[in-house]
């Protein structure tokens, strides 16, 4: 399973902070930071605002919930609404399997 979330960008953010729990309403940890070094960027429109987790992190047929937070110069904003990554299941198995016996 991956993820690839984005959202829309805040004014003056140096980098957003994403968080995931296996639990709708959290408790959330801390697993990425949308620009670790946001010293190196002179502007907030070129702070990344997409993240990709998975699919080595995830374990399949569990479902996952992320919140994304900006960071500013004033501190760190609160949590997004919740995105819910749902396990979207086993693929089906193969149809119209059959076979010849010489």
């Amino acid at each position: 399973m991956q993820v690839n979330l984005s959202w829309a960008a805040v004014p003056n953010a140096l980098y957003y902070n994403v968080y995931r729990s296996p639990f709708s309403g959290g408790p959330y940890d801390l697993i990425a930071q949308s620009n670790p070094n946001p010293g190196q960027n002179p502007s907030s429109s070129q702070v990344q605002t997409t993240y990709q987790d998975g699919p080595g992190n995830l374990a399949n047929g569990v479902n996952y919930y992320y919140v994304v937070s900006a960071v500013t110069v004033d501190g760190e904003s609160p949590y997004s609404a919740e995105f819910t990554a749902t396990y979207p299941g086993q693929p089906a198995s193969p149809g119209s399997f059959t076979g010849v016996v010489t």
